[in-house]
């Protein structure tokens, strides 16, 4: 049905918005976990789609159990950790080096469990800030832990930037 009271150019322009918006709902809703348990389903059966009734908790490892000194993401499966840590790079506009220090002198390799660069001790208290806000604010179903809400994220204040804009 076409609405000859809208411009052409301007439906054009809530069309894209409305299909925006319905794609960041979908994403808010379905959260990255869901995208890790079908890849974990297609990892245990190798079809996607369907598990075997053998998948359990136990084969999902979390962060901790594969990665060294993790401290702020226990409990997140261990396949989703590179992609929170590429949000919230992404989100701040910074490279892993902005918190995480190099292996050796003349590498290119990182040293993600060393805690000797202080802006990474900083991105953890920021982390669990952001946290306690969605938890406190926005924590409505009680199903899905707190840690994995996305109402606020980095992106919500940083905008991009590597230290949040003084307005």
């Amino acid at each position: 049905m076409e609405h000859k009271f809208i411009p052409p150019g301007i439906r054009n322009s809530l069309r894209r918005r409305l299909w925006l918006a319905t794609v960041l709902i979908t994403m808010a809703v379905g959260g990255p976990s869901g995208n890790a348990e079908r890849r974990n389903e297609r990892e245990t059966t190798g079809k996607p789609g369907r598990a075997s009734w053998s998948t359990t908790a136990q084969q999902i490892k979390t962060a901790e159990q594969v990665y060294k000194n993790i401290q702020v993401f226990k409990g997140l499966p261990a396949s989703e950790l590179e992609p929170t840590m590429a949000f919230i790079s992404g989100s701040l506009g910074v490279k892993c080096n902005f918190c995480h220090v190099r292996q050796l002198i003349g590498s290119d390799s990182l040293n993600y469990a060393s805690d000797a660069e202080p802006m990474k001790e900083n991105a953890r208290e920021m982390m669990k800030m952001t946290i306690q806000i969605n938890k406190n604010n926005f924590y409505f179903d009680k199903n899905e832990r707190p840690e994995f809400l996305h109402t606020v994220t980095c992106k919500t204040c940083h905008r991009g930037e590597p230290f949040p804009p003084e307005n």
